[in-house]
This record gives structure tokens, C-alpha cells and sequence, in this order.
């Protein structure tokens, strides 16, 4: 978590536990496929998660993000061609 907080690290951390009673986890499947499985979140790990991502942390890569205004670009040419054949 602190890498994650100095941005030393890409991701956020994983902190869940899964505990598989009776079947192998590590036996190829899914976990979800378990017939007893306990999922354990600590809580202290995740408000301090969301601290960290509150003080502006993101687990996002600004390299593969792309923002366009092209919605806002089709809604306004679909208007002006509703606005042509009126």
C-alpha cells in the first residue's frame, strides 16, 4: 500500500483472502465454483485503500485512457440534421 500511495506501484494492492473448505483452490477453477469458500476482507486494508485513493491514488494507467467528445460531436450533428429536414 505504501508503493501504491508514492505511485512506486501500478495497481492497487490485493489484500482479499479466500479460504476454500473442502476442495483445492489451486486446482485450475474458478474459486466461485467452490462449493465452501469464505471470502475475508480486512477492514482496516480497505478504509485505508480508500484513504489513500481519496487523496488522489488511482490504480488507473493515464497511458491507455482516451477521452473524446465524440458522443457530444453526434448528438450535435444529429440536431442540426433534425433541425435541416424541419
Amino acid at each position: 500500500l505504501g508503493e501504491f500511495r508514492t505511485r512506486r506501484r501500478q495497481g492497487s494492492p490485493h489484500y482479499t483472502i479466500y479460504l476454500g473448505f473442502g476442495q483445492d483452490l489451486s486446482a485450475g477453477r474458478p474459486k466461485e465454483k467452490n462449493l465452501v469458500l469464505v471470502k475475508l476482507e480486512p477492514w482496516l486494508c480497505r478504509v485505508h485503500l480508500e484513504g489513500v485513493q481519496r487523496e488522489g491514488v488511482s490504480s488507473l494507467d493515464s497511458g491507455s485512457l482516451s477521452l473524446t467528445n465524440s458522443l457530444y460531436d453526434d448528438i450535435e450533428h444529429f440536431l442540426m440534421e433534425l433541425e435541416q429536414s424541419a
